[in-house]
């Protein structure tokens, strides 16, 4: 089963108010690995946003971007900002002290 998450990029600015990304939802048994992979990057922030934006890349499904379909591939021309903001919303909230 995929559960899609839908990331809306209008917080890029008007223009794209209409503009999103489906990206696959993190599944609970992914949690572990994930967070185990996280602390490593933490601990050496050069491999943070390659880390992410693999994340992103390897769970992006489909979306629009001013009204035209994009592919992975388009990815590339992103700004980190919007990776971050696709890892922080299919990432969620995984500490158990929130």
């Amino acid at each position: 089963m995929i559960i899609r998450k839908r990331v809306n990029l209008d917080f890029l600015g008007e223009e794209y108010k209409d503009s999103y990304l489906y990206l696959k939802a993190l599944a609970v048994k992914e949690y572990p690995e994930l967070q185990a992979e996280i602390d490593k990057v933490e601990k050496d922030q050069a491999q943070a946003l390659p880390f992410i934006v693999e994340q992103i890349k390897s769970r992006f499904l489909d979306g629009k971007v001013e009204g035209k379909d994009i592919t992975a591939e388009d990815l590339d021309d992103f700004s980190a900002d919007v990776f971050m903001e696709c890892f922080s919303r299919i990432r969620g909230n995984i500490s158990p002290k929130a």
